[in-house]
């Protein structure tokens, strides 16, 4: 098996969390004057603001057959 560079994650393995849009923490539109606030932190991403890409499972490589190119099937 060979080892294809993960596209998606530019071979990192995360991306940013589609929820909190990588900021890790969500943002309340209705007070967003007021800055006493917290805000409250992101339960998909846990705060971290990265998720493990899902198409390489977190690898940030993509196992390839040496003869067809095509993603490996388990």
């Amino acid at each position: 098996m060979a080892r294809k560079p993960c596209k998606k994650c530019d071979e990192t393995g995360s991306i940013n969390c589609p929820r909190c849009g990588g900021e890790g923490f969500l943002k309340d539109p209705q007070n967003r004057f007021d800055m006493r606030r917290k805000p409250k932190r992101c339960p998909r991403c846990k705060g971290t603001g990265q998720l493990p890409c899902p198409k390489c499972n977190g690898a940030g490589y993509i196992e390839v057959s040496s003869d067809t190119e095509e993603p490996a099937t388990e």
